[in-house]
């Protein structure tokens, strides 16, 4: 079992700014860069993934799995029909 280190780099200001640079990447690549959404988000992936792996010594299979659940639920969210489907709510009668 993988227990996570809050502070992987013995400095808790560098460790947090380490652990926000996929937060960074995201948003600079959407309002500095203007790059697509869909295009910043896989690059915010990468960033994610990078840090949970290198800095912070997440198992691969480890986030290889969370990343699988994420897009998963992100799928089943967002896509309309049965899966994404809000419950309707029930009118009154009308007199």
């Amino acid at each position: 079992m993988w227990s996570q280190v809050y502070d992987p780099l013995g400095n808790p200001w560098l460790s947090t700014l380490c652990a926000a640079l996929p937060v960074i990447v995201l948003l600079g690549a959407l309002g500095v860069f203007h790059i697509k959404a869909h295009i910043a988000a896989v690059m915010g992936l990468v960033a994610s993934l990078f840090v949970a792996i290198g800095i912070f010594g997440m198992p691969v299979d480890m986030a290889m799995s969370a990343t699988l659940m994420g897009a998963t639920f992100g799928a089943e969210v967002h896509t309309p029909g049965r899966l994404g489907r809000r419950p309707q709510r029930e009118r009154p009668a009308q007199r």
